[in-house]
């Protein structure tokens, strides 16, 4: 039988967690790293929407991009108010400087 890697998976694995532990709403500072890793791979390297990342995990969209906004700004020193685009931008430009 083969296991399928899907967007989730390879979310999970990139956040180093299992899928449970993003769901829970806990608010510790190492827990809330790992959901904001895991939202980056969905919607900067997946490219999954805002909502729909945050509905397959029972967040708000908005929390989504807070999320991203940190995550960028503490891996890629990207400012913390960046939109969305402007974050996809500064990946792209740093995996081509790479």
């Amino acid at each position: 039988m083969t296991i399928l890697s899907t967007p989730i998976t390879r979310a999970c694995e990139f956040a180093g967690v299992p899928l449970g532990v993003i769901m829970n709403p806990c608010k510790r500072p190492a827990q809330v790293r790992l959901r904001w890793a895991f939202w980056y791979h969905l919607v900067i390297v997946e490219g999954w929407s805002l909502p729909r990342a945050a509905r397959r995990v029972n967040f708000d969209h908005t929390t989504v991009l807070y999320g991203l906004r940190r995550y960028a700004a503490d891996e890629f020193g990207t400012d913390v108010k960046f939109t969305l685009a402007q974050i996809r931008a500064a990946v792209r430009e740093m995996e081509e400087a790479a």
